[in-house]
């Protein structure tokens, strides 16, 4: 990475120099800077889209398992008795967590 930073420096450097000096001899192959355009034209926003991409689905499916545990019952509510009896209530959450 530290290259790939370093060489874009350089490549910007060589063109910032190259438009205060009216001619500066043609030192670079043709290849970077079409590598240069490809990569940030292609490559690189689709880099950032996928990065994006999967950290929104990260967060959604984390906050989608959050509702999930906050929305069961807890296995205290379900077994505390009054009275050594069960209220309505409590044996109806039963029934639901044990049906999923």
């Amino acid at each position: 990475m530290d290259l790939f930073v370093t060489l874009q420096i350089i490549y910007l450097l060589y063109i910032a120099i190259g438009s205060l000096f009216d001619r500066v001899p043609d030192l670079r192959p043709m290849l970077w800077p079409i590598a240069v355009y490809v990569w940030h034209l292609l490559v690189l926003p689709v880099a950032v889209a996928g990065l994006l991409i999967s950290q929104f689905i990260q967060k959604t499916c984390c906050y989608i398992n959050l509702q999930k545990r906050s929305a069961r019952p807890s296995l205290e509510n379900i077994t505390s008795a009054v009275d050594g009896q069960l209220t309505r209530r409590q044996v109806l959450c039963g029934a639901s967590a044990a049906a999923r």
